[in-house]
C-alpha cells in the first residue's frame, strides 16, 4: 500500500450557541500580563446573536488501496506546512510505516522542530493512524 494523495481542505460554517461560548478558557503563558489575562475567545468570530463562525482545516491522506485517513482540525498555518512542505515526503510511501514517516518529516524540518511545524507533523501522524 502506498500514499497517492494528500489533500488539505477547509470546512466553514455557522454554529448556534446560547450564551457565552466559553465559560472558562485555558490559561496561557501570556496571561501573566494583565492586558492579556482578560481576553476571551475573540478568535471565534461572532456573526450574530448566539451565532459563531467556525472555520477548520483538515488533511486527508489517500492510498492506492482506497483507504483514507483524516487528521485535524488545525489552523491554516499548519495546513500550509502540510501542503507545501510535508506532502512531498508522504507521496509514494507506505502509510503503515508511521514511525518512519514521522522520522522523515521531523528530520526534513531542520528549522521547524517546534510549534506550528510539530503540530502539522502531529496532524499528519493522526491521519495516518485514522
Amino acid at each position: 500500500m502506498k500514499i497517492t494523495a494528500v489533500r488539505v481542505f477547509q470546512v466553514e460554517g455557522v454554529m448556534e450557541h446560547e450564551g457565552e461560548f466559553w465559560e472558562e478558557r485555558l490559561v496561557r503563558p501570556l496571561d501573566i500580563y494583565p492586558e492579556h489575562k482578560e481576553e476571551g475567545a475573540g478568535w471565534l468570530g461572532k456573526v450574530g446573536d448566539n451565532h459563531y463562525r467556525i472555520i477548520a482545516n483538515f488533511v486527508e491522506i489517500e492510498t492506492d488501496d482506497g483507504v483514507t485517513g483524516i487528521g485535524g482540525p488545525m489552523p491554516s498555518e499548519q495546513a500550509y506546512v502540510i501542503a507545501t512542505q510535508l506532502t512531498p515526503l508522504l507521496i509514494g510511501h507506505d502509510p503503515l510505516a508511521t514511525e518512519r514517516i514521522w522520522d522523515r518529516m521531523y528530520r526534513a524540518m531542520v528549522h521547524g522542530r517546534k510549534g506550528v511545524t510539530m503540530m502539522a507533523i502531529s496532524v499528519v501522524d493522526c491521519a495516518l493512524w485514522d
